[in-house]
């Protein structure tokens, strides 16, 4: 039932994919935009790219989190962003950083290994923490 529903709402209009920069343009005003294209291209393709996998392939999360699809893909763009930063070590990195990442991608053991830690922390971020919370109360 969780499947057609979420098939439904992908195909209905109402719902946009927007890429991480897309999100951050409606929500930041162009002079904030500006500041972060210091970043790099590589940094919103890294960014895009690792949602667009656990989008696709854990949208049915997005009942479990009680978000929107457009909620959900915000929130997973938002993970992504600060699990990227903390990959990368230093600000100073990032760049670097991402554009590695893209160019290692090709190595299927590498991009495995990575996005296996990406699902881990994806699991940690969602799910483990509120649950665990949820028993301190």
């Amino acid at each position: 039932m969780q499947k057609f529903v979420l098939e439904q709402q992908l195909q209905a209009q109402d719902f946009n994919y927007k890429t991480f920069h897309q999100n951050l343009a409606e929500k930041l005003d162009h002079q904030e935009i500006n500041s972060l294209n210091v970043l790099g291209r590589d940094f919103f393709k890294l960014i895009d790219h690792i949602v667009s996998e656990i989008f696709t392939t854990r949208a049915g999360d997005c009942f479990l989190l009680e978000l929107s699809l457009q909620e959900y893909l915000w929130e997973l763009q938002i993970f992504t962003n600060q699990f990227i930063r903390r990959e990368a070590s230093s600000i100073l990195k990032l760049r670097h950083f991402s554009e590695k990442c893209l160019i290692q991608f090709q190595n299927e053991d590498f991009y495995d290994s990575f996005m296996k830690k990406v699902y881990e922390e994806y699991t940690n971020h969602f799910f483990t923490q509120d649950s665990n919370n949820a028993y301190l109360v």
